[in-house]
């Protein structure tokens, strides 16, 4: 295992659990989901994003969200979210994933990519392209303006299925 692989958890209760304490969500988050949320709440602080977080668990697993405050008329929803080994940015039902699996043992460099990719959604308007699936639920892809653009999310919607939105930048409210 790796450098600091908590990563998973077994699903025998733990001594602490059989005599009725359970563990906090803070408490089941990885040292790696740690850095990353780190991370990200640095970048929300250096765009002046408006932000709440929360984190949330089940028995085995937490995860950080990260919601956006953006402006009532875009009518843009969006999160951010670390969990486990998956970072995530979902916006209006288009989401982003980045997982760490891709990157190997290499917990630092998926990070930094991690947080280059928000660095620029932060810094950038917001394109998003939903659609709707055969049965009826919408899903969609978000485009990353760094490293020469793409979409990244939903197979159909990234080959140009669905309708595109862009909300410009400052997409997010600021403290400033």
């Amino acid at each position: 295992m790796g450098e600091a692989d908590s990563r998973t958890r077994t699903d025998r209760p733990t001594f602490a659990e059989m005599c009725g304490q359970r563990p906090t969500p803070e408490q089941l988050l990885t040292t790696v989901q740690h850095r990353l949320s780190d991370a990200v709440r640095s970048s929300l602080h250096r765009a002046h994003a408006i932000y709440s977080e929360t984190v949330d668990d089940t028995r085995a697993e937490s995860w950080v969200s990260f919601h956006l405050v953006t402006s009532p008329s875009s009518h843009a929803r969006v999160e951010i979210v670390v969990v486990d080994d998956r970072f995530g940015f979902i916006a209006n039902d288009a989401s982003l994933y980045l997982d760490r699996i891709a990157w190997g043992d290499d917990a630092v460099a998926w990070i930094r990519t991690c947080v280059e990719v928000l660095d620029a959604l932060l810094a950038s308007d917001l394109r998003i392209r939903v659609r709707k699936t055969l049965f009826g639920r919408r899903t969609g892809a978000v485009w990353i303006p760094a490293r020469n653009g793409g979409w990244n999310g939903d197979l159909v919607a990234c080959r140009g299925r669905g309708e595109e939105k862009v909300f410009p930048r400052p997409w997010f409210d600021t403290s400033s």
